[in-house]
């Protein structure tokens, strides 16, 4: 526990400095002795190609489609999935910050788009994916949207599977979004009692 203390202590100690604390390199940026620049042509391509496009009402695969036709390749030189670029626009590195120890860091990475751009790309991020979570399958969700789990406060939205059940999950932790939660109920309560 001690040793996990000084570990904790050392890593905010270093992003009060400003320092890089590990982990891949994302997209569009150099670390060289733990201090973070920018790689101007990446991200140029992050910013013109990704959240620009993405602003401006083009779709992700299209983007992919995009990248594909120009023959951009990501960093290990394997060409863009509609995963990857999404991983991309929802990473607040973009924007200049670092969460950690509940606080935005803005002090590590230099932002490449800005935060108003980012902001708006991930709100319609989260209501593309509440839209095609809802309308993937002909079962239609009556609560989705509107149930806020009881111990985070997210909205929950609805999913089904092979199983005779209806879930309905939301994130635990929306910074991370390492933790997911799972609560089901019965289809014949979902299909019948919910059947307005």
């Amino acid at each position: 526990a001690e040793l996990s203390q000084k570990v904790k202590r050392g890593l905010k100690e270093s992003r009060i400095k400003g320092l890089f604390t590990g982990g891949p390199t994302p997209y569009g940026y150099n670390v060289k002795d733990k201090k973070v620049s920018i790689n101007e042509e990446k991200a140029n391509i992050v910013r013109e190609y990704m959240f620009n496009q993405y602003y401006s009402g083009k779709r992700i695969k299209d983007i992919v489609a995009l990248l594909a036709e120009k023959g951009i390749k990501n960093s290990y030189d394997k060409s863009w999935t509609i995963n990857m670029v999404s991983r991309v626009l929802r990473n607040p590195n973009y924007k200049g910050c670092v969460y950690a120890d509940n606080t935005c860091y803005t002090n590590i990475f230099p932002a490449i788009v800005s935060e108003e751009v980012f902001d708006e790309v991930n709100a319609r991020l989260k209501v593309a994916k509440r839209t095609s979570v809802h309308f993937k399958t002909d079962v239609h969700y009556l609560l989705s949207g509107k149930l806020a789990c009881g111990k985070c406060g997210g909205l929950m939205t609805g999913d089904s599977g092979k199983v005779k059940w209806a879930r309905f999950t939301t994130t635990t932790n929306a910074l991370q979004r390492k933790r997911i939660k799972t609560f089901a109920i019965k289809s014949l309560f979902h299909k019948k009692i919910l059947k307005i």
